[in-house]
């Protein structure tokens, strides 16, 4: 099948999808082919052919994009809140001392 053939055939994508939507929302689980195959109802072969002609990807390197993605939006808001809450303490703490940084004596 060729890839423009994939994208003219909207019942092979929306199966395409139904697998990308499952991954997407259960991206902590496994998802070999053969389980993302069952859930479109093609072969494993077609399945991961379509997949990458679809979507510019292979399966694995699509769900690992994602996993990388996920992780790091949740770092960024994590370290965010974190100086947040930091800065807000030293502003409304008199007591809190802001340490200098030690020069280096050349």
């Amino acid at each position: 099948m060729s890839a423009d053939r994939t994208s003219q055939d909207p019942e092979l994508l929306r199966r395409l999808l139904r697998a990308k939507d499952k991954m997407d929302a259960a991206s902590h689980e496994e998802w070999p082919v053969r389980r993302l195959a069952r859930v479109s109802g093609v072969s494993e072969a077609h399945f991961a052919r379509s997949f990458k002609q679809a979507f510019g990807l292979p399966p694995h390197r699509y769900l690992l994009t994602r996993r990388v993605e996920r992780a790091e939006t949740t770092w960024g808001a994590s370290l965010a809140a974190a100086c947040s809450i930091a800065a807000r303490i030293v502003e409304t703490s008199s007591h809190v001392k802001v340490p200098v940084p030690v020069r280096r004596l050349s």
